[in-house]
């Protein structure tokens, strides 16, 4: 029996891995580099605007490493990924392992394909870092990006077992997210191994918070109507930030936790997602 198909709502990715070493040379021209540095912290409006200076100022047989990288992070960041994956690879082209700059274009495209749902091919440009022999000189937080995307990867294509070693060897380094991706996993397999996703569990779909107390049973009161939901069905978690977070639903398993989340939704519940509620506190019986 299968209850899950997609599961990318609650998973928790790592991110890019950045370039290590000098990534934003352009030698001989201060002010491509000074656009390098400044695209490389740049939201997405404002780095449109320095992308296209660069395209503008940097002929494309004068484009190195860095251009190319840092053109090709702005454009993922712009959610553009096959423009992206264009200007990555040609990065790769001037790429070295000495650096360790060929593990920072891998991981990007392989996040590129990761946002498209492309899995498999995600897949195998995280899998070519791990795989390589100068993978151990990348820095720890480099690492753990590197096995925490391989292991979201899986997860998304159900290979569970492959996943818990990535995120295993993330979470030795030191990953919080890989904690969170870890319990997930563990709840879908023994929910799929007993064959029932109403086995009790760590998870909530979360639909509403509040900053005060004050403020919970109106929200509840309002999702109840929009959910068609009695208001015993609501629980109360205070978070570590103080504030309330209101769940339909609570101590569930992680795929029913995913439907409750889904259903909410399609009734325009569109901020709704799963949370693990093991480090907050039950309030419930405040209100």
């Amino acid at each position: 029996m299968r209850f899950i198909t997609c599961l990318c709502v609650a998973l928790v990715t790592a991110g890019i891995v950045e370039a290590e070493g000098t990534c934003k040379s352009f030698p001989n021209n201060a002010d491509v580099e000074q656009k390098l540095v400044a695209l490389s912290e740049a939201k997405a409006a404002v780095g449109e605007q320095i992308a296209q200076s660069i395209l503008t100022t940097v002929p494309l047989a004068e484009r190195n490493f860095c251009v190319n990288y840092e053109l090709g992070r702005h454009f993922t960041r712009s959610k553009k990924f096959d423009e992206a994956r264009g200007f990555l690879t040609d990065a790769i082209k001037n790429a070295s392992f000495e650096d360790h700059s060929s593990f920072a274009v891998w991981n990007v495209v392989g996040f590129t394909y990761l946002q498209q749902k492309q899995f498999e091919k995600a897949l195998e440009n995280f899998e070519k870092q791990e795989g390589h022999s100068a993978f151990r000189l990348l820095s720890k937080k480099n690492r753990m990006k590197v096995y925490n995307n391989a292991g979201y990867t899986l997860i998304q294509l159900a290979r569970y077992g492959e996943a818990l070693d990535y995120l295993n060897h993330a979470a030795g380094l030191g990953s919080v997210l890989a904690l969170k991706n870890i319990a997930i996993v563990e709840s879908i397999t023994e929910t799929l191994e007993a064959e029932d996703k109403n086995i009790p569990g760590i998870f909530s779909a979360v639909v509403a918070s509040s900053r005060t107390s004050s403020g919970v049973q109106p929200i509840i009161d309002t999702m109840a109507s929009k959910l068609g939901a009695e208001a015993d069905e609501f629980f109360v978690f205070r978070t570590s930030n103080g504030r309330y977070s209101i769940s339909l639903g609570a101590y569930e398993s992680y795929p029913r936790a995913l439907e409750r989340r889904t259903n909410a939704v399609s009734k325009g519940i569109s901020d709704a997602y799963v949370a693990s509620i093991s480090e907050w506190a039950d309030v419930t019986d405040e209100f």
